[in-house]
């Protein structure tokens, strides 16, 4: 919701700077409208209320924005094990 409420404050800002005449700011309100419904219509699928999808979102976000680990390559099932002799001495 952040993120409209400031995409909404650019708009207004550039309408009264004159930067943009009123067809551009209808279009990018028109984008500014379908984004916070299509919000609102995955919180009531989901079940959630505003703050309950706003924390949702917050979540999701910031797991997808952590740089994932590799997961250690797996042993095919019948592999086998060298030797303890042909494996490098710890010392």
């Amino acid at each position: 919701m952040k993120l409209e409420v400031e995409r909404l404050e650019k708009i207004i800002s550039k309408r009264k700077a004159d930067r943009i005449d009123a067809a551009p700011q209808l279009t990018l309100l028109k984008a500014l409208r379908a984004d916070v419904e299509g919000a609102q219509r995955i919180a009531q699928k989901l079940g959630l209320e505003q703050r309950g999808y706003a924390i949702y979102e917050l979540l999701r976000q910031a797991r997808s924005s952590k740089p994932r680990r590799r997961r250690a390559a797996t042993a095919k099932p019948n592999a086998t094990w060298p030797s303890s002799s042909t494996r490098p001495s710890r010392r």
